[in-house]
């Protein structure tokens, strides 16, 4: 919890683009730390109940707080003023880490629900793509290459990290 508050208390718009990283460091604290919870949850016998009220909404959110930790990531990268190339550069990177994660949560911990909320945000941020103001900073074609990219990795997620 402490690191949900430490970002909450540094993603303002008074920490300003060169210090994004703060903020974006604290949300992966929590990704973190959320799986140091799912494992234990996964690991342990739960009712029914447990399950839909405990194990499922940890799942989610700590699926949604690692997508939401590589999108702060690059937002710091997008900000800082970097080349192109390294914007891209910072993407493919994220998406690869986003399909590292996947994997190895999803076949150590044999849920395959955390894998689904990934490619949940990854289909969201494909779609982003294709409505978003960056369209006029980085060109029509670009936006296509990034978002099919993105749509190809949660389709590669969707079939080898969802069994």
């Amino acid at each position: 919890i402490a690191a949900q508050v430490a970002w909450c208390a540094t993603f303002r718009p008074w920490i300003g683009a060169a210090f994004l990283w703060v903020p974006a460091a604290f949300l992966a604290c929590t990704s973190v730390f959320l799986g140091v919870a799912h494992r234990a949850l996964v690991r342990a016998t739960v009712s029914p109940l447990a399950f839909w009220v405990v194990r499922l909404p940890v799942t989610l959110h700590f699926g949604w707080i690692t997508a939401a930790s590589l999108v702060n990531a690059n937002n710091w990268v997008a900000r800082t003023g970097a080349a192109m190339e390294v914007k891209v550069g910072a993407l493919l990177l994220s998406l690869f880490g986003a399909t590292a994660v996947s994997f190895f949560v999803s076949r150590s911990t044999r849920d395959p629900i955390f894998a689904a909320v990934i490619t949940w945000a990854l289909v969201a941020v494909s779609r982003g793509f294709e409505k978003t103001r960056l369209k006029g900073g980085i060109g029509e074609r670009l936006c296509q290459q990034l978002s099919f990219t993105t749509l190809s990795t949660a389709t590669a997620i969707s079939a080898f990290g969802i069994y």
